[in-house]
């Protein structure tokens, strides 16, 4: 995550970095924040306010992989991207 958040934030290969990014938001919201499991309702709740919030971070790192991807305008970068969309 923290190599993913760098290469965003720094404009290194942002398209990978945000497809890192993505990956893991996705995949520890489904390993870490499984609320359907969870009995006690406040429990639950504190769940799957953090699942929807990775789903939601998740979302916005596939923009950025897009929007890079595809050759739109992110910003400063120190390097074009990998992916060629």
């Amino acid at each position: 995550m923290i190599i993913g958040g760098l290469y965003v934030a720094l404009g290194i290969y942002a398209d990978l970095g945000a497809l890192l990014l993505a990956i893991f938001l996705l995949l520890s919201a489904f390993k870490m924040h499984n609320f359907w499991t969870v009995a006690d309702a406040q429990a639950k709740q504190a769940e799957m306010t953090n699942f929807m919030k990775n789903l939601a971070l998740a979302g916005a790192s596939l923009i950025i992989f897009v929007l890079v991807g595809s050759g739109g305008e992110f910003g400063p970068t120190i390097t074009e991207g990998i992916f060629n969309l």
